[in-house]
């Protein structure tokens, strides 16, 4: 595991930690807020959604690093946003809708993640590869919320098929969803199973990282990386389709 990175967690009685939180507890309320319009979730979650933002924001004082180079804000939002996708994991059952996009949310919250641990890594970089970065970055949170959206919504849909979908568009969709799992197969294996854990076999990034004896946060860099090949992948095979 080269290059990881540990960084060990502070109490939350630590006068850093209680600061941080006060200081930012106003950004838990408004992602909570924004998370529950974003996948569409009742109104009665209200509650129990900031409850999970409070988590995630306590999370990220504690694990908060200054030398990362990313501002704490930056990283809060991305803790809080994690613990919201975790706790809504863990409600039961969910309305599908609901499900795929918390799914697609979910994973580009994860690639973000990744990318901050890679960076963290890499320590200075240039201009020039700072600008790749970013952008392959991007295109890994696209490919990221695709996969993560189709993967949930094609699981509830072949058992429970809905009338009111459209054939055409369902058919779009499963070609979609086959590309992915095609360019997934051509990953290395370490990818590949990754990849098929989290977004076809129902397991948690965390989850599929423990089942293959991975860290925390090498299972996030990894992930970031398999999806960053795949949507280069993807990009590759599309390009003479669109170029027609």
């Amino acid at each position: 595991m080269t290059g990881e990175r540990q960084v060990k967690k502070k109490s939350a009685d630590d006068a850093d930690v209680r600061r941080l939180v006060e200081r930012e507890i106003d950004l838990a309320r408004i992602t909570a807020l924004r998370v529950r319009k974003q996948i569409g979730a009742a109104p009665d979650l209200h509650d129990e959604l900031h409850a999970m933002a409070r988590e995630g924001l306590l999370e990220a004082a504690r694990t908060y690093a200054a030398d990362r180079g990313v501002p704490f804000k930056a990283w809060a939002y991305l803790k809080i946003r994690g613990a919201i996708f975790d706790g809504l994991r863990k409600q039961g059952a969910l309305p599908r809708s609901v499900y795929a996009r918390l799914r697609a949310l979910e994973a580009a919250n994860q690639v973000r993640e990744g990318t901050i641990e890679e960076e963290s890594a890499a320590g200075s970089e240039t201009a020039e590869s700072a600008d790749k970065r970013i952008a392959s970055s991007t295109s890994s949170m696209a490919m990221a919320m695709a996969a993560g959206f189709l993967a949930a919504k094609r699981g509830v849909s072949e058992s429970v098929p809905d009338a009111r979908e459209n054939p055409e568009a369902l058919a779009m969709e499963k070609e979609l969803l086959d590309r992915v799992k095609s360019a997934i197969e051509a990953r290395p294996e370490s990818e590949k199973k990754l990849l098929t854990r989290v977004y076809f076999g129902g397991a948690t990034l965390e989850e599929a990282g423990k089942e293959m004896g991975l860290s925390k946060s090498w299972c996030s860099r990894l992930h970031a990386r398999a999806l960053e090949a795949v949507a280069a992948d993807l990009r590759s095979k599309l390009r003479p389709h669109d170029e027609e």
